[in-house]
């Protein structure tokens, strides 16, 4: 290498006039032949010149064009192409299309597309060559607005296009849903004549697929003379992009009907929706398919099989599939966190994470939104902050995505601090980033603030959506802000939200929590979907507004639904049966508990505890007590309550030191019930030594 540049030298040294100390070590050559070469250049420029001298500016066979091929190897940094830039410009050189392919071509290599694109806007009329070139290469980067821009500039000054020009404007219409854009340039290709074309009636295909447009895909896929798999995996990707699986099925089976064999994109394409719907036998069998195919191992395949078996919450084969594949890029790495976090398995989420720097792995945007919502998981502040402290070092602090999750996270930790700074930071905010600060304030009880955020939201020209509508309604429950909630569903019926199941029940909540029964029944009859959400809410309506007669029905009415109750729904109705006269009932619903295999429910329980012991009947209470294989703090405050309003004061003493014996600490509820029924000086003594020890007052 130091020979060939050696020789350069001493080829390039008559025209440049390069001086014998140049030759150096290989680095320092490099910096003072470009010097060298352009020093004559910067001294001849004038800041009043606007072009070379006519004789430089028409040559393309000039010293500086015969230099030029063989300094471009020399530069290592995109840095080193800006002075050959201004080479280009000053010495006329832009006439030289081969020059400029391979300039253009060394931005790219170098990372440098803005160097290119900028370079390419001053080419008077640039060649359906180079507009192809740039155009691929700033589709290989994901530069997709850009490979529209440079189209658009180039239909403007009269360049043609060609068969390699339109699948990847078609790509970057499909990759940001540019629906008319696409349509216009599908336009295009009918008057150039390239419509019979395969590869551009595939991209076609796959634009009109990706952006909701099936019937015109199909339509087009139809009217293919030969359609090939990769034509059918489009077909395939939009049906399940948006959700139509007896369609994506129906596909297949045409594929194999057509002698055509399903391959790793087919596959990648069919087996999350499986995922999704919940047709997991289909898709283990598609993955019976694809180890007899020997696709099994394929990167491309891995992270859908892992997700797959993570859904049904079979980790145990998920963690296999990882293991058993010997390289792994960033896909497969994130596919395996992911699935531990949807499963709740944080710790291993982030024993992979911490894992990844050290197999060389770079982590991008989907490893950190996976991630993140680990430290909320385990509740864990100093976890939430090292993940912040590695999106910082990564450069992907200003991601939209990574700044929303994070400001989800710091807002479920309690850290409000942390989640305003970074609201406030953001140079930009979407929907998503208004709905993830509301939330935050909710979540920790600050309603006000959430309203005055809803407000913010709305200023700021966004209309709110169903996470804004449920979010906002709970903070009006709260602050039983009665106006403001019928406000809001004003708002739902005149944009049509609240046919939104999450919506409807939020608004059953808001009514219920605000002692409008009447009008949660009314909403409630109204509602074409219901689910077991929707009836609990009701129920547990009816609950707190003391109306065991509707409690009672619905719970009938729900059985003969066909739905089945769950805890919640017992746990919901329980508090009607709180008086003596109600006990058959309550027992009944004990009974049927018991034979659903419910009755073990910590939650449950607890509410099985009260209702007997408001009920009178302490032994029974007692009974379901023992009998509960956990017991929590308020299974234990359950029962002292009871015994405390029954007057036994030997019992309530009694239960306080077997809790304090089976290490379960009281909290606050446990001494206030327990302080009033003190007969002595001692044994209040006791009780507030015991609270200063636990740090309970």
């Amino acid at each position: 290498m130091a020979g060939s540049q050696d020789r350069f030298c001493l080829m390039v040294k008559g025209t440049t006039n390069c001086p014998q100390n140049m030759i150096l070590n290989p680095l320092r050559r490099r910096y003072s032949f470009i010097r060298n070469l352009l020093t004559p250049l910067h001294r001849s420029l004038h800041p009043l010149a606007t072009k070379p001298p006519k004789s430089i500016h028409n040559s393309t066979n000039t010293p500086y064009s015969t230099c030029f091929p063989h300094l471009l190897p020399l530069c290592i940094k995109f840095e080193h192409l800006k002075p050959l830039k201004a080479t280009l410009i000053v010495h006329g050189l832009f006439t030289n299309k081969p020059l400029l392919g391979e300039f253009l071509k060394h931005c790219f290599h170098l990372g440098a597309p803005d160097l290119a694109l900028s370079t390419f806007d001053k080419i008077h009329k640039p060649s359906v060559f180079l507009q192809n070139f740039v155009v691929r290469c700033l589709c290989d980067n994901e530069l997709y607005e850009d490979v529209l821009g440079v189209y658009a500039r180039c239909q403007i000054l009269g360049c043609g296009s060609d068969n390699y020009t339109f699948p990847f404007v078609i790509k970057a219409c499909a990759a940001l849903g540019a629906f008319q854009i696409g349509r216009e340039v599908h336009c295009a290709v009918l008057r150039s004549g390239f419509g019979d074309n395969v590869v551009i009636q595939t991209g076609l295909v796959d634009f009109y697929a990706k952006n909701g447009r099936l019937e015109s895909a199909r339509l087009l896929h139809d009217k293919m003379l030969e359609p090939d798999l990769v034509s059918w995996n489009a077909l395939i990707s939009g049906y399940s992009l948006h959700g139509f699986h007896e369609d994506v099925f129906k596909l297949c089976r045409t594929i194999g009907v057509a002698g055509l064999k399903p391959n790793v994109s087919t596959l990648a394409s069919v087996i999350p929706m499986c995922s999704r719907s919940g047709y997991v036998l289909i898709g283990k069998s598609l993955h019976g398919l694809a180890f007899k195919c020997g696709y099994s191992m394929d990167e491309c395949l891995t992270p859908a099989l892992i997700s797959m078996y993570a859904s049904i919450g079979d980790l145990s084969v998920s963690r296999c599939m990882f293991d058993c594949l010997e390289k792994k890029n960033v896909a497969v790495w994130n596919a395996m966190i992911s699935a531990y976090a949807q499963n709740r398995e944080s710790a291993d989420a982030f024993e992979l994470f911490r894992k990844m720097p050290r197999d060389d792995v770079q982590r991008n945007v989907i490893t950190f939104v996976s991630i993140i919502p680990c430290s909320e998981d385990l509740g864990s502040t100093l976890h939430g902050e090292s993940v912040h402290a590695c999106i910082i070092k990564e450069g992907l602090e200003n991601q939209l995505s990574v700044v929303t999750a994070l400001l989800s996270m710091y807002g479920k930790l309690g850290d409000l601090y942390s989640a305003k700074f970074l609201f406030d930071q953001m140079p930009h905010r979407n929907l998503l980033t208004w709905n993830s600060i509301v939330s935050a304030y909710v979540h920790n009880g600050l309603y006000d603030a959430s309203l005055a955020a809803f407000r913010e939201l709305q200023f700021a020209g966004f209309d709110p959506d169903m996470i804004s509508i449920v979010s906002i309604l709970s903070s009006c429950s709260k602050l039983k802000a009665n106006f403001l909630g019928k406000s809001v569903h004003a708002y739902c019926l005149m944009w049509g939200i609240d046919v939104n199941l999450n919506v409807s029940n939020a608004l059953l909540a808001f009514y219920s929590d605000c002692c409008m029964l009447t009008s949660a029944i009314s909403l409630f009859r109204r509602m074409e979907v219901r689910n077991v959400i929707s009836w609990n809410t009701l129920i547990s309506g009816c609950a707190h507004n003391r109306d065991v007669e509707n409690a009672v029905i619905l719970l009938q009415r729900l059985q003969q639904e066909g739905l089945e109750l769950d805890s919640v729904s017992l746990i919901s109705v329980l508090p009607c049966f709180n008086e003596t006269e109600n006990l058959v009932q309550g027992m009944a619903i004990h009974g049927y508990a018991t034979k659903a295999g419910l009755a073990f429910d910590v939650s449950l329980a607890n509410a099985l505890i009260s209702m007997y012991l408001n009920c009178g009947e302490l032994d029974a209470g007692k009974l379901v007590f023992v009998d509960m294989p956990i017991r929590s703090v308020i299974s234990w405050n359950a029962l002292i309550t009871g015994y405390r309003c029954r007057g036994l004061q030997n019992e309530v003493m009694a239960l306080l030191g077997q809790m304090v014996k089976d290490n379960q600490k009281p909290n606050h509820v446990t001494l206030l019930n327990v302080v009033p029924v003190c007969d002595t000086y001692l044994q209040g003594r006791s009780i507030v030594v015991m609270a200063c020890t636990m740090s309970t007052l």
